[in-house]
């Protein structure tokens, strides 16, 4: 028993001292990956790497929850090679569920545009109406240029810059949604699609609660119901001595006699 209780004990030393060393071993790959990353866009910005970890949490990353989210966001930031410090990229965040989404500015659409080696240009024609507006971006590597049009009743959102400049933002807006598909961009979002994108996530969460809540209120047994089922279960016992209260809930007098009335038993006869 002695034998089987200790090497029963030293095979639990063992795992325990195995879950240790895979956990550092984590730790360890984790730390490498963030250095990295974080050594990579650090030499593209010419800064060192935990003053530029120290900058971003501040500033463009700074509503990331986690490492993950905010080492994702450097990821993103360094292989299209934008700039977080003159928010040419930043972390947006959805109000309800707090994930971030990588948001890409006009300027970074631009950046994105003009350092591709076949870049060759771009067109814009819109409506006179300003209903609509089309831009085309030419290519050296391609005999025909990507056209991408985008109308105004459906980019429109409530913003004071749409509100102010319509047309300007539509223009932006073709221009990036041109460039995404001229240069093949993914992973990326501009400020509206991250907007339309949290709020079609809010919408989801709450028609996903809707079914849920009533269920609950149909469990539950209304006011009306409770009160119904305690009257039903208490007994009231009345005195024989005392008449029932009437429905103003004051008793009834007693019959009063021919004295009390002032008048003569004579008369009452």
């Amino acid at each position: 028993m002695n034998e089987k209780a200790q090497k029963k004990g030293e095979n639990e030393m063992n795992e325990k001292r195995n879950e240790v060393a895979v956990g550092k071993a984590a730790e360890i790959a984790k730390a490498k990956q963030r250095v990295s990353v974080m050594g990579a866009l650090a030499a593209k910005l010419e800064i060192d790497p935990n003053h530029l970890m120290s900058i971003l949490k501040k500033t463009a990353f700074s509503t990331c929850r986690n490492d993950e989210e905010f080492m994702a966001m450097c990821m993103v930031a360094n292989k299209y090679g934008l700039d977080p410090i003159t928010k040419e990229i930043y972390a947006f965040p959805n109000k309800k569920t707090g994930a971030v989404v990588p948001v890409v500015g006009y300027d970074g659409w631009q950046k994105l545009a003009n350092r591709n080696p076949n870049y060759d240009g771009v067109e814009f024609e819109e409506a006179e109406d300003g209903s609509w507006c089309e831009c085309r971006i030419f290519r050296k590597d391609r005999s025909h240029p990507t056209a991408m049009r985008e109308w105004l009743e459906e980019c429109r959102m409530d913003t004071l810059p749409w509100q102010k400049y319509p047309r300007r933002m539509l223009r932006n807006k073709a221009f990036n949604q041109c460039c995404r598909a001229a240069f093949n961009l993914s992973g990326i979002y501009d400020p509206d699609e991250a907007e339309r994108i949290a709020r079609c996530e809010e919408a989801m969460a709450i028609a996903l609660e809707e079914p849920k809540r009533t269920q609950l209120c149909q469990r539950r047994k209304s006011p009306t119901q409770m009160l119904g089922r305690r009257a039903a279960t208490i007994d009231v016992p009345v005195s024989d001595e005392e008449p029932p209260a009437d429905a103003t809930g004051e008793r009834e007098p007693a019959p009063a006699s021919p004295e009390q009335d002032g008048l003569d038993v004579d008369d009452v006869i």
